[in-house]
């Protein structure tokens, strides 16, 4: 995690800590909900920007094609031969 994001993301999760408090431990207290959806909004945003970077730079699947008939390739547990295509 980059700096910035998680002192942004710390900052957060203390905010939303010390109103919980405030508000007695109320959960559906309109402040406690405020503070836990810009949390909500802080740890989306990180986790959108580290998929994106996953996904440009690497091919996350692989396909296979799956024939009981072809020989030539390997044959998986199920007996059935599966080629990378």
């Amino acid at each position: 995690m980059d700096e910035a994001s998680a002192r942004e993301i710390e900052r957060l999760r203390a905010t939303m800590h010390r109103v919980f408090e405030e508000c007695g431990g109320d959960l559906r207290h309109p402040v406690v909900l405020q503070a836990s959806q810009a949390l909500d909004r802080a740890l989306n945003k990180y986790w959108k920007s580290i998929l994106s970077q996953a996904t440009s730079t690497a091919t996350i699947v692989t396909r296979f094609t799956f024939s009981p008939h072809n020989t030539t390739t390997r044959q998986g547990s199920t007996g059935y031969a599966f080629a990378a295509q």
